[in-house]
Parts: structure tokens; sequence; C-alpha cells
């Protein structure tokens, strides 16, 4: 059993500084980032506990998400070299060189406008607004975490966790890495509750170990938390947030991980036909999987609501985004309502997807560049396609998707195309991307 004694966690607001140095100040672009792990394992006799410590000091520019992902890695590292319980701390600091900036004041009107690309805050001048700007970003800019600005869920999940009744955490007995539904007093299901530590393929999956998962674990729960932000209620994704410090007796340790609110299952898909589900639902799904590039888009991770009107709930998205194009699958590919075409709302809807927004939330959440570049890759075809060419979800999505296991996607191969003729220029990727996309749609 391996117990934390404080949770990993990166806040927010210092992710978003870290990664946004371009626009940081010049006395703000070099800082010291410092990193102290301790892993002691518990023995009988304390003198002979042992001990693996580190301090690392990072200086930039180095990609703030690299650094993190090194930082993650090496603690996961450290555990692998004991066989009983641990302790682990983590201790993180960051030192800037302030250079003859003296004045609290000064320092915080520097830093603000590098948080913040809104031109309205990039205003606040004065140290009246100052203060309103640091209250109304406090969620930004706090390093610790402020449970009382938690959602809703998230302080009822909490409440009912802290009560340890038997009861309220059950393990699902679906899918194939560790998932628990969380009940109130009243026996109700709340919310879904992912482990980071029991995804598919991890050693605490308590359902055992797969050998060779969609992906490799650690990161399904900030793609579960990805979806719910990206989506942002277009096609029912349910809430979705990621915890950190949950206990029960229930857990073999201090959790974190992705917790999302419970849709009760209306009907087995099984027992219903495809062909009663409705266009809008099954467009609006099939938009979300494109853009996301979901890998596994089947039957299972669809709920149904309302059995004599279907409506579709997509849910379970740990394997999106991939660090790379890769073998895919799209159930409603073969559905005749991706074959009709888009309606005009939807249309409109595709043309306004903002790509540079879409890459902001994700890179706030700390992801790696090369899952956003998927991201990016997969909703430029989306919009070139659709608003341009008036391709449907059908002939989108077969695109995007293999025919079989070891053939490249049309899409895959533009990608490479769009690399050969870069050589090497990631600044002119998206714009070369872009006309190959549309050279190719014209053939």
């Amino acid at each position: 059993m391996i117990s934390l004694s404080c949770d990993f966690y990166i806040p927010t607001g210092l992710k978003q500084l870290l990664n946004d140095n371009d626009n940081l100040p010049s006395f703000l672009r070099t800082f010291t980032f410092s990193c102290e792990i301790n892993i002691t394992k518990n023995t009988l006799n304390e003198e002979n506990s042992e001990k693996l410590s580190l301090q690392k000091p990072i200086v930039t520019p180095s990609p703030a998400h690299k650094t993190w992902h090194k930082v993650s890695h090496l603690i996961q590292d450290g555990m692998k070299l004991f066989n009983e319980d641990l302790q682990l701390s983590v201790k993180i600091g960051l030192e800037f060189p302030t250079n003859g900036v003296e004045e609290k004041e000064d320092l915080t009107k520097a830093i603000l406008p590098a948080l913040n690309n809104n031109n309205e805050d990039r205003e606040y001048h004065d140290q009246e607004k100052t203060e309103l700007y640091l209250e109304k970003n406090n969620k930004l800019l706090n390093i610790e975490n402020r449970t009382e600005d938690e959602p809703e869920l998230v302080k009822e999940t909490r409440r009912i966790l802290s009560l340890n009744r038997c009861d309220s955490v059950e393990l699902c007995s679906q899918g194939i890495g560790g998932t628990y539904f969380i009940s109130n007093e009243a026996r109700e299901r709340i919310a879904v509750f992912k482990p980071n530590d029991e995804e598919p393929g991890s050693d605490g999956n308590p359902k055992g170990l797969i050998p060779d998962p969609l992906l490799p674990p650690g990161g399904g729960s900030i793609r579960e938390v990805a979806a719910y932000l990206v989506d942002q209620g277009f096609a029912g994704v349910p809430e979705t947030y990621f915890v950190s410090g949950l206990k029960h007796p229930a857990f073999n340790s201090v959790k974190s991980g992705s917790l999302q609110r419970y849709i009760p299952n209306t009907e087995d898909s099984s027992e219903i036909s495809s062909s009663r589900y409705s266009v809008p639902d099954v467009h609006k799904i099939g938009i979300l999987d494109i853009r996301l590039y979901n890998m596994d888009r089947n039957s299972e991770n669809l709920l149904i609501q309302n059995p004599k009107n279907p409506k579709l709930i997509p849910i379970d998205h740990t394997y999106v985004l991939p660090h790379e194009l890769s073998f895919l699958w799209f159930e409603w590919l073969h559905w005749k309502q991706a074959k009709q075409p888009f309606s005009p709302e939807l249309l409109e809807y595709i043309k306004s997807i903002d790509i540079e927004k879409d890459t902001a939330i994700l890179r706030q959440l700390g992801m790696d560049e090369a899952p956003i570049r998927t991201m990016v890759i997969s909703t430029s075809l989306l919009k070139i396609a659709a608003i341009k060419f008036g391709y449907n979800l059908f002939q989108i999505g077969s695109i995007v998707s293999q025919k079989n296991i070891n053939e490249e996607s049309q899409l895959e191969k533009m990608v490479k195309k769009t690399e050969a003729m870069i050589n090497g220029d990631k600044d002119q990727f998206l714009e070369v991307l872009s006309q190959v996309i549309e050279e190719e749609l014209k053939i």
C-alpha cells in the first residue's frame, strides 16, 4: 500500500504562467524551478528506513509541460524501488530573480498580464484594480487547493467519503479499469470516480494488469476532464472534474483522478436498435469524437436516456487525444444517421469551433503539445471538410479512421505529406496542413 503525505498537484495559475513564457516581462523569463522528492520505506527500525531524495534545479526556457512530465515519472520510478509501504513527500519551489523590482505591487502588475490574454484585464494598472483582478482570478493564481471553491459535485463527494460508509463506494463491474460509483446516504449514485493509479495498464488496477492498453496509463483522468471542457455541453458529456486527496476504506491509498456526475443508463444498448437514435445526437457525438480523435467510441460508452425516444449521452473518454494519430474506432460510422447531411445549426456550430480556445484549454490542463497537435489536426479536417466541401459525418469519419490496423488513414497520409513539405518548420504546419487537406478533398 502507498500512502501520500501530499498530493502532486500542479496549480492552474502556475501551469499557465510557465506555459506563457513568451508573454512574460523580460525580467521574469528566467526562473528556477526546484522539486525535492522524498520517498521513505516504512520499517520497524526508523534508523534503518530507506530514503531517496532529489533536488533538481531547472532553469527556463524549458517547456514547462516536459518539466512536470519528468518530475512525475521520477516519482513513479522512485516508487518502483520499494515493494512495501511508502511515504512520499513533494516540495515544489519557484523563484524569480526580480532584478531591482522590489515592490510587491510592481511585481504583481508585471505578472498579471502574462496570466491572462484578455485585453480588458491588461488595462488593470492601479492598485485598486489589481486587487479586483486578484479577487476575480483567485482560482487561477492560488497555488493551494481551495476546497471552498470546488464544484458542488466535488464537495458532496468529499462529504460522503468522509463518513467512511462501506456502501458509499462500489467498484463498477464493467470496464477494464478501476471505476467506482459514489452513493449518498439514500443509496443514490451521484458520481463516478476513476483513480489515476487504477487505469487500464496500471499495476494498481483492481481488475488485473492489461498488457496492451490503447494508451499508456496515467493520463486518462485529465483526458476525461478535457472532453468535458472542450464539449461544454454540446454533445452532453457529463460534468467532470479532476480531484485529489480522496480517502475511503475502499481505497488502498489516498486517490486522485477524474470525478464525473453519475448519469443513469435507462436502457441497454444491446436491446435497442441504433436506427432509433436521433440524427442530431449521432452527429453531435461524431463531431466531438473527431475533435478529440476518440480511439474508442463503442456502444458501451454511450448511455441511453428515455427508451421511447432514445437520448444518447457520451461517457468514458479515457482514450481521446493520443500523442499521435493511430488506429481508432467510431461505432457510429456504420449507422445510417452518419450519412445524413449536417443541419444548418450544426454547420454553424462547426464553423464557430475555436481551435485556439481549445488549445488554451488543453494547455491549462497541463497537456503535452503532442495531444494538442492531434486535436488541431482532426478539428482542422472537420471544419474544412464540413464547411468548405459539405462532407457529411460518414465521409469525414472515413478520412480519420483506418480500414484495418495495418493501414494508414487518409488523414495520416495528409499529415505525413504536410511534414515533408514544411521540412521541420513547425510554425508553418497548420497553414500547410489546411492547404493539403483542401487539395486532397478537391480530388
